[in-house]
């Protein structure tokens, strides 16, 4: 009985300090510009999201955040009427330069990203139907 109770112990707080020490090691927000537009993300092999209908707010953002946690787990979250939490697993190779493969109602576009100008990323929508990037070293405040 005792032994039981401290496995489930040790169980419960290794959960919790795993929990705890997840470093966000990539963000990627959709942002201005989207009004009613159909769009598609992913990077390498890994889909964020397809054929999501965006239309940005008056804050400038798109409605769609993904998190990127060593070793594989990715957060997406959409937001709108209600938030949206999808949890993935996504081994993405962090030592090299991120691939975006996006698309834009019917155009398609290759991004190549380097997480050393920044490991938060802005997508736009650009004026010919592409895509705009933003990367900074700290979050997108939306007000």
């Amino acid at each position: 009985m005792i032994n039981k109770f401290f496995f489930t112990i040790s169980l419960f707080t290794g959960f919790v300090f795993h929990a705890q020490n997840l470093e966000k090691k990539v963000e990627i927000a959709l942002q201005d510009f989207f009004n009613g537009d159909k769009v598609s993300v992913r990077i390498g092999k890994c889909k964020i999201f397809e054929n999501k209908i965006l239309t940005s707010s008056d804050t400038g953002f798109g409605g769609v955040i993904g998190e990127f946690y060593e070793p594989n787990k990715m957060l997406i979250t959409f937001y709108g009427g209600k938030r949206n939490v999808i949890e993935k697993k996504c081994n993405l190779d962090l030592s090299k330069d991120l691939v975006l493969y996006l698309r834009l109602n019917d155009k398609k576009s290759i991004l190549h990203v380097n997480l050393h100008d920044g490991k938060y990323i802005g997508l736009s929508k650009g004026k010919n139907n592409d895509f705009k990037l933003l990367q900074q070293n700290r979050g997108f405040q939306y007000d």
